[in-house]
């Protein structure tokens, strides 16, 4: 019986995540793609297969994918995965050592997360990636703003300490529930 795809995705995402083999995970997703009928379906898929691309270094395509699927996802009014993807952008913009946009990129994306209202987990991922930005700008600028920058990362080291309580507190309360 020919899989749907549904099924191809899944089958997709595993073989990305659990067997870290991109290829097969490109072929399946692929499929998954083109037997998609159903437009939210088919642009998560195509954030799928952009995070391959981005795993094997192809970061222009893999830019290139995740600014189209960021479109449509706030087309079709996903908060939260325009944010994912904006992160995913923001980490494709400090690998290009283009820190104003990663930075730019990143705030966005932790700022809709926080205005959306769910997702706590997100939210941990989302100020993370903001971290690694100002991590990688304090390198770059070296002594110049050091103190700056330094003040910055351990105010949102600060955020991302609570954040991670309070999602370990959901998350026990909802094991204990």
């Amino acid at each position: 019986m020919e899989k749907t795809w549904q099924e191809l995705q899944q089958d997709g995402f595993v073989a990305r995540e659990s067997e870290g083999n991109l290829h097969k995970a490109l072929s399946l997703l692929s499929k998954a793609y083109s037997l998609c009928d159903y437009p939210l379906g088919k642009v998560g898929i195509k954030a799928d297969i952009a995070l391959c691309r981005l795993h094997l270094g192809e970061l222009d395509l893999a830019r290139c994918l995740f600014s189209s699927a960021l479109e449509d996802f706030v087309l079709f009014g996903d908060v939260v995965n325009a944010s994912r993807i904006r992160a995913q952008l923001s980490d494709i913009a400090l690998k290009q050592d283009k820190i104003e946009s990663a930075l730019e990129l990143a705030l966005r994306a932790r700022n809709a997360v926080v205005e959306s209202g769910v997702h706590p987990n997100d939210l941990c991922h989302m100020t993370h990636q903001l971290i690694k930005v100002l991590l990688k700008k304090r390198k770059l600028e070296g002594k110049k703003n050091w103190a700056k920058n330094t003040g910055e990362i351990v105010y949102w080291l600060k955020v991302e300490e609570k954040e991670v309580k309070e999602m370990m507190k959901r998350e026990k309360d909802l094991v204990s529930a």
